[in-house]
This record gives structure tokens, C-alpha cells and sequence, in this order.
């Protein structure tokens, strides 16, 4: 899993979330990097580069399909995530023939 760096002073403050922002004043102890200060980015902590843009789950890489035809335009190997605008029957429907295709389905 990826590390979760923070905003800082975000643990200080409550008015303040939690996701990055790079600190940028000239005085800011993190962008200094100071003694018992929280971590940046950096690029030393990406992920592996056959590790990217696969789901974490499944461990696969995923495919977005809306219907039958991208569906059979798929090659194996896939974890398959069903579009948010499919109603019950069509979602049903794809559901299957993607599990008789062998494709691992994410959202049923």
C-alpha cells in the first residue's frame, strides 16, 4: 500500500484537512525538512513499475465495460469493473458473460 503523506500542522489544526498540499512558506519546518517532521513525496516512493495501475484487490489491471461488445474486445487477464450506468438486467447480464469469459468482476 502506498504511504499516506499529510498536509502540515493538519494534526495541529482542525480547520485544516488532511490530504497534500506542498508546503511553501519560508519558514516551514517541513519544507526544510526538520528533525521529527512528517515526510514529503518524493520519487523514491513510487510503486514498482509492474505493480502500477492495477487493482489492489485483484491484483489485476482493470477494464471499465458499459456493455457486450467491449467486453469481447478484451483480452485475458483482466479484472473487469461494470459502468455505473448499467440498470439490473443489462448488469446481470454482462455480469455473467463476463464470469464465463473467465474475467474477474469487481462490482456485480
Amino acid at each position: 500500500m502506498s504511504k499516506r503523506f499529510k498536509r502540515d500542522d493538519s494534526w495541529d489544526h482542525p480547520r485544516l484537512k488532511t490530504g497534500w498540499r506542498k508546503p511553501r512558506g519560508i519558514d516551514n519546518k517541513q519544507r526544510l525538512q526538520r528533525r521529527s517532521r512528517h515526510p514529503w513525496p518524493r520519487i523514491g516512493y513510487g510503486t514498482e513499475r509492474g505493480l502500477r495501475n492495477r487493482h489492489p484487490g485483484a491484483k489485476l489491471p482493470e477494464a471499465l465495460v458499459a456493455n457486450g461488445r467491449a467486453l469481447d474486445a478484451l483480452s485475458k487477464g483482466l479484472a473487469v469493473r461494470l459502468a455505473a450506468g448499467l440498470g439490473r438486467a443489462k448488469r446481470k447480464a454482462l455480469a455473467e458473460k463476463a464470469k464465463a469469459k473467465g474475467f474477474k468482476v469487481l462490482n456485480e
